[in-house]
């Protein structure tokens, strides 16, 4: 969850960002041959490999250095579905943790529950945080709605499993 610093020498105006020396860079070379050999994804990579770090106690929630990609902190159910209860159980979470001055990008779905610039549950954690986030948002949901009303308009409603309606886009 941290920006990644690159070396760019050949940027005058480059200015590293600090982190460099923050960042877990273990080369894990029998590890990345293994996935290799069975064609494991980066992502199931990342977390076979920070699961057995939590099994060895070299992972916790106060010691988070060691994290290969995204890891799972905790589990939490807000009191309600609005954008500061979501925001104060993230923050609860994170709290007195190593992550609390490390966290610097939010992933979500892009509802307006989450990402809404007044009530918004990562602008309500940038709050808390005192410092603004990365939104990582997904934009299928900003797919899908503008495809579902051309569907509906064209097709109207289905009258059952062989049966259409509306413009009749099913049919031959």
């Amino acid at each position: 969850m941290l920006a990644t610093s690159s070396n760019n020498d050949s940027d005058p105006d480059y200015i590293a960002d600090g982190l460099s020396d923050q960042q877990n860079r273990r080369e894990l070379r029998t590890l990345a041959e293994a996935c290799d050999r069975y064609q494991i994804s980066e992502r199931a990579r990342a977390a076979i490999a920070s699961s057995v770090l939590v099994d060895f106690d070299l992972i916790t929630r106060d010691k988070i250095q060691n994290v290969i990609g995204d890891f799972y902190l905790d589990h939490f159910s807000p009191e309600s579905g609005k954008g500061i209860d979501i925001a104060h159980g993230i923050y609860k979470k994170v709290c007195g943790t190593e992550l609390e001055n490390r966290l610097s990008l939010v992933k979500a779905d892009g509802t307006n529950v989450n990402t809404g610039h007044r009530n918004g549950s990562i602008r309500y954690l940038e709050m808390f945080l005192g410092k603004p986030l990365q939104h990582d948002i997904c934009l299928l949901h900003l797919n899908e709605l503008p495809l579902r009303h051309v569907f509906m308009k064209l097709d109207s409603t289905t009258k059952g499993p062989d049966k259409f309606a509306g413009f009749n886009l099913g049919r031959n």
